[in-house]
């Protein structure tokens, strides 16, 4: 998966809306593209600032919205 590809999904990852084998092409770029996986924690650190602010809203986080850092 290339990363304009990646961007377009990486909301939807976040939320847990890809099926599996999507999710699974996502995280391997992720793994791979420092880029793209700091555009993901990005935009999961603004979903879970938007979540906190709306009633009823949660802080926990899932699997997807803390993609695997590589060292």
């Amino acid at each position: 998966m290339d990363c304009q590809k990646t961007r377009e999904k990486i909301n939807r990852y976040i939320d847990g809306e890809l099926d599996a084998g999507q999710a699974e092409a996502v995280e391997l770029h992720l793994d791979a593209c420092p880029d793209c996986r700091a555009a993901c924690l990005r935009s999961s650190a603004a979903s879970r600032t938007v979540r906190a602010k709306s009633p009823g809203g949660s802080t926990g986080s899932s699997p997807s919205t803390a993609p695997a850092t590589s060292p």
